[in-house]
C-alpha cells in the first residue's frame, strides 16, 4: 500500500497524477477504496 502526502490545495486527481503519471481509472479506484474521501470533501466545501 502506498501512502501519498497531499500539498495544500491538491486535488485527488493531481495527487494521483503526480505519483502514478496518469489518472485513467485511478481516481475512480481511489474513491471506491476510500468512499469517505468524497463525503469529507463535500462537507468541507459546504462550510
Amino acid at each position: 500500500m502506498n501512502t501519498l502526502i497531499a500539498r495544500q490545495d491538491d486535488t485527488l486527481d493531481e495527487l494521483i497524477f503526480r505519483h502514478y503519471g496518469q489518472t485513467a481509472g485511478l481516481v475512480e479506484q481511489a474513491l471506491e477504496y476510500n468512499p469517505n474521501w468524497l463525503i469529507c470533501h463535500v462537507c468541507r466545501s459546504a462550510l
